[in-house]
């Protein structure tokens, strides 16, 4: 299966559908785009890391911004565009596909139909470009800022598993009797203790789920590292 267009590989396939002059709403011809650009039924479902948003929806609304920015799609009026004579010059020109520095470049052409971009405030692409992989500099800037947060949260794991298996085998018991209260594993009093380190049965910790502690939860907490296997209890 063929992996999905980048944002730049939307470009020309939005041309191509908006080539017929009719004025469309961005969610009537998003879909079509998407069969021009023969995207598989896997490929149309897919969504952000957030959640919150269909990748190629995404990847499109970027590729229309900069298409509206280089004159090549107009907006007469609000959420609705229609193609202009640059757009089609834009599908002569690149029939199988267009980079955005071969479109730049045009705008840098006074005799050219195609606008120089100019990036709105705030607009980062262009100081960020030279400083993107080239992975990066296929994704939208929504992708790389959600892309960012999941390396962070994995450096941060990674950084905590590491600090917790260097601790003593005390504060571990601690650390897992504390996140278990913060999980609400200890009802409305939020009571907990660490046992003995030795001779506690292979109960590590206690946790009162009622103020009289008729209501308890026994804790294991085992430890591992890559060489270390986690025995039987």
């Amino acid at each position: 299966m063929a992996e999905m267009p980048n944002w730049e590989g939307f470009m020309i396939p939005t041309l191509k559908v908006m080539s017929d002059d009719v004025i469309r709403h961005w969610r009537e011809f998003q879909p079509l785009v998407a069969d021009q650009a023969r995207l598989t039924a896997e490929q149309k479902l897919e969504m952000l890391p957030s959640g919150n948003a269909v990748r190629y929806e995404n990847r499109i609304g970027w590729a229309v911004s900069f298409l509206t920015n280089v004159g090549a799609l107009t907006r007469p009026k609000r959420g609705h565009y229609q193609i202009t004579d640059a757009g089609k010059h834009l599908i002569e020109l690149f029939p199988n596909g267009a980079k955005e520095r071969h479109i730049r470049a045009l705008g840098e052409d006074p005799t050219s139909p195609i606008r120089e971009y100019v990036a709105k405030p705030k607009d980062k692409r262009v100081d960020d470009a030279a400083s993107l992989s080239e992975d990066d500099s296929s994704m939208t800037p929504i992708e790389q800022v959600q892309g960012g947060i999941e390396r962070i949260h994995d450096e941060i794991a990674t950084e905590l598993l590491t600090r917790l298996q260097d601790k003593d085998p005390g504060f571990f018991e601690q650390a897992v009797v504390d996140l278990l209260l913060a999980m609400g594993y200890g009802g409305t009093t939020g009571a907990g203790s660490v046992t003995q380190l030795s001779n506690d049965g292979g109960i590590d910790g206690v946790i009162d789920q009622d103020i009289l502690g008729l209501n308890r939860v026994y804790v294991q907490a085992k430890r591992y590292k890559e060489d270390n296997a986690v025995g039987r209890p």
